[in-house]
């Protein structure tokens, strides 16, 4: 349920950085109203990269528990969130980054258990949850359409194509990864200006001739994005509109 190219663009940016293990990841995020299909893309673009069962879960209340799921899964994906705490937001944009993670081990007094985790993550909701500067600026936000009822199809019937088109899917996106290998040198050559994170950004521009796109359109789109986020944050802010 995209209505553009740059969303397009955008998601296949994001799926092909995620199976580079040596750079900071984004997080995207896909906002909806009821009947947009967030869930579903969600679940699918997991699927793709992560096929690691639940596809997705609730956003855990404590620290330990989202270092828990994160540990032990390749993409973490949060269904339905409503509400982002401060504390939670700084080790969403932790984890993404590859912040380390101490606290007191169970049952002792002076031994520490200590984590050291990168993840790409994902997260859906019905209004724009991340509002802080620090994880926005390393966020790609979609907001969906709610869908034409004329376009919906079951269940079974979405779930049998996506099975057919997978492996080539993933051939395609592999294909991106030996691009971006391919064309790295020459991007960093042009001295481009990318946003935050541009490890990711630089790499996911390097993988766009494999998908139809040129490295520009990818950067623009990126560009495009997180000023619009911005703006959205900001107008969702009480102060925003008096000042």
């Amino acid at each position: 349920n995209l209505e553009s190219a740059a969303a397009r663009c955008l998601i296949l940016g994001y799926l092909v950085g995620t199976l580079n293990p040596d750079i900071q990841y984004p997080l995207l995020a896909i906002y909806g109203a009821t009947g947009s299909a967030k869930t579903s893309l969600m679940r699918k673009l997991k699927r793709i990269v992560d096929p690691c069962r639940p596809l997705d879960r609730s956003l855990p209340r404590s620290e330990e528990n989202l270092l828990l799921y994160a540990t032990n899964v390749w993409l973490p994906a949060f269904d339905n969130v409503s509400y982002l705490s401060k504390d939670m937001s700084d080790n969403l944009c932790r984890i993404t980054t590859g912040a380390g993670f101490g606290t007191r081990k169970h049952f002792t007094n002076d031994e520490e258990f200590t984590v050291d985790v990168r993840r790409p993550i994902m997260l859906n909701g019905i209004v724009d949850v991340i509002t802080r500067g620090d994880l926005l600026n390393r966020t790609i936000t979609l907001h969906l359409p709610v869908m034409n009822p004329a376009k919906r199809k079951t269940e079974k019937f979405i779930e049998a194509k996506f099975e057919r088109i997978l492996p080539r899917f993933l051939t395609c996106l592999y294909r991106g990864v030996q691009t971006a290998l391919k064309n790295m040198v020459e991007i960093e050559r042009q001295n481009y200006e990318p946003p935050r994170l541009a490890d990711f950004s630089l790499f996911a521009m390097a993988a766009m001739p494999a998908f139809g796109y040129t490295p520009e359109d990818f950067l623009s789109a990126l560009n495009s994005n997180q000023k619009e986020s911005a703006q959205n944050a900001l107008e969702a802010s009480p102060i925003y509109g008096p000042l």
